[in-house]
């Protein structure tokens, strides 16, 4: 497992500052940073989880009350999914841009 101390060289040392310049072998530095994420343990990586948990759990709710095609079920849990909170913000301003459309008609 990498540590924050393991990861932090990478970021502010000779070779991040490079690699964030654009220098050859740039693609590894977000890599690196996904990993570190993605091995953590404890509260950080359980907050990441219950929030995704939360905004999918808010979607349904919302696409219940809109009863969408199931087409457009999939295609609103995996904007939520891969997008996390700025989806489901996506999913309310289409909501209520379809509710003041409608109010208008």
């Amino acid at each position: 497992m990498m540590s924050w101390a393991d990861t932090s060289g990478i970021l502010t040392g000779q070779a991040g500052v490079s690699r964030l310049r654009g220098a050859p072998g740039s693609r590894r530095l977000p890599r690196v940073v996904i990993i570190a994420l993605l091995q953590g343990r404890g509260a950080p990586l359980a907050l990441i989880w219950l929030t995704l948990i939360l905004a999918l759990y808010l979607t349904v709710i919302e696409l219940r009350e809109q009863k969408p095609h199931w087409k457009w079920w999939g295609w609103w849990l995996s904007l939520v999914f891969l997008t996390h909170f700025i989806g489901y913000l996506a999913l309310r301003g289409y909501v209520a841009w379809r509710r003041w459309h409608r109010a208008r008609a």
